[in-house]
C-alpha cells in the first residue's frame, strides 16, 4: 500500500513538475526527478512526532510551511508572483 502511494505521489508530481517547467513556472534548471524523489522522501517527516510534537505544531501549519519552502525552491522568476497571488487567494 505504502509503495502504491509513493509511485502514485512521485508520478502525479513528477507531472506536475514538468508541466510547471514547460509553463515556464518552476526553473527550467532543475532535474524534475531528482526534486520529486527528494521531497517526496521528506513527505514522512511531517509526521515524526519526535521532530513535530502534535502538542506543540498544527499539521496544516507545518505542511504549509513546507509546501511553500518547496515551491518557492523550484519557482522561477515568472512563478515567484504566481505563487503569491496563490498564496493571497488560497486559505493555507
Amino acid at each position: 500500500m505504502a509503495d502504491h502511494r509513493d509511485k502514485t505521489i512521485y508520478q502525479c508530481m513528477l507531472l506536475n513538475m514538468r508541466k510547471g517547467q514547460k509553463e515556464g513556472l518552476y526553473r527550467k534548471d532543475l532535474n524534475a526527478e531528482i526534486v520529486v524523489k527528494y521531497y517526496t522522501a521528506r513527505v514522512d517527516l511531517v509526521f515524526d512526532e519526535k521532530l513535530f510534537p502534535q502538542s506543540v505544531w498544527n499539521m496544516a501549519q507545518i505542511y504549509t510551511e513546507i509546501f511553500k519552502y518547496h515551491i518557492r525552491g523550484i519557482a522561477s522568476e515568472k512563478g515567484l508572483p504566481y505563487l503569491q497571488e496563490k498564496l493571497k487567494t488560497t486559505k493555507l
